[in-house]
């Protein structure tokens, strides 16, 4: 045990200083910028990033709707315009939005500046991009805007600005002319459908930056830093643990072995008693078989010499005959009390109590060290918070 924990030591005190010291750091950050909440960081960041992924393919789904109308490929046409605005409005401007919203947190006012102009820069961006979006979206008919043969004379109307956008028939045509809408007509918009691809636009914006936001703690730099104390104190904790329970099992190990090796000397008197009084006993029963086993045999042999001599015979019967057969077999001695060689009882006893008090003796000292090798541990990765 004492091994293991000079083998760990190493680790254990390299990860106790990541820790410490990022414990350190966050306490020196929350001094210098006069936090005194905890920061605000999500156990698992996976549900926002799901809401994340959910916001980017809801989006380009309805932007393949409203471009696959004006496409001749449809749906299927309209997804590959869609996937580039949807991660310009959830990846680009929601992050942007977020990173602006915490620095308007700061308590440095420069950086709440910042924060308030970049985000005024980010909402206009958002806006000025998804109204070019549904301008774009405006310029995909081959028919609109109108060209200029098609408009005549009410080309000295409202839309005379709008026909000369007009640079051709075809899909390719269709980035200038949203360019030319958007610089000629502003927000003005052709149509309902057109507004609600701007307004989707922004709103998913909206709600990207809130689970951006979301994802970390709303002060500039605190949520990283309570991140990275809660990274290297479970690794800390974690490796810890795992050491504490390898101590256990060594523990449980040379305990199990101890009893294992451990040979009492009363039970060892009692064993070889018995051992004893079952070879006596074996010996009576092996002596008794042998008796009803050869008065069997005489039996037998009797009822056959009679029946010889009853039938007739033209020699004389055998001389032995007349002699009761007796068994030629020698049996082995019985067990003298001489041969037990067993102490005392009470003495055995008394030795007993002595071999088990040393094997208690040995049991707590292994027990000991494990709690010394456990207390060391702790003292290794014990982190300060003040």
């Amino acid at each position: 045990m004492k091994a293991r924990v000079d083998e760990e030591r190493p680790e254990l005190k390299s990860l106790h200083r990541s820790a410490q010291k990022a414990i350190d750091e966050l306490r020196k950050f929350k001094d210098d910028h006069g936090l005194s909440r905890d920061a605000h960081v999500p156990k698992s960041a996976v549900m926002s990033v799901a809401i994340l992924a959910a916001l980017l393919v809801g989006e380009t789904l309805i932007n393949g709707l409203f471009f696959g109308a004006n496409l001749a490929g449809g749906l299927i046409g309209g997804i590959s315009y869609a996937v580039l605005i949807s991660f310009i409005n959830v990846g680009v401007f929601g992050l942007l939005a977020a990173g602006a919203v915490r620095q308007v947190h700061h308590r440095d006012q420069s950086r709440q500046v910042v924060g308030y102009l970049g985000l005024v820069l980010v909402v206009a961006a958002a806006v000025v991009w998804n109204l070019a979006v549904a301008h774009y979206r405006e310029a995909l008919p081959a028919d609109y805007p109108p060209t200029p043969e098609v408009v005549g004379e009410v080309a000295a109307s409202a839309d005379a600005e709008v026909s000369e956008c007009w640079e051709g028939p075809s899909e390719a045509d269709a980035d200038g002319e949203a360019i030319c809408l958007l610089l000629s007509k502003g927000f003005s918009l052709n149509g309902f459908q057109s507004y609600m691809l701007m307004l989707i636009g922004l709103l998913m914006c909206g709600g990207a930056a809130w689970k951006w936001l979301d994802m970390s703690d709303r002060y500039p730099g605190f949520g990283q830093l309570e991140k990275q104390r809660r990274e290297t104190e479970k690794h800390l904790l974690d490796e810890r643990q795992d050491l504490l329970a390898d101590l256990d099992d060594d523990l449980q190990s040379a305990v199990t072995k101890q009893h294992s090796i451990f040979n009492d000397p009363a039970d060892a008197w009692t064993r070889a008693a018995k051992a004893f009084d079952d070879l006596k006993q074996g010996h009576e029963e092996l002596c008794d078989f042998a008796k009803d086993l050869e008065e069997e045999c005489r039996s037998a042999i009797e009822t056959y010499r009679s029946a010889n001599r009853e039938a007739p015979r033209s020699e004389p019967e055998p001389a032995f005959w007349s002699k009761p057969w007796t068994a030629s077999w020698e049996l082995p001695d019985a067990p003298a009390e001489g041969e037990r060689e067993l102490e005392d009882r009470h003495q055995a006893e008394a030795r007993s109590e002595v071999a088990r008090d040393e094997r208690d003796q040995r049991l707590a000292k292994l027990r000991q060290c494990a709690e010394g090798c456990k207390v060391e541990v702790e003292q290794i990765t014990r982190i300060s918070y003040e």
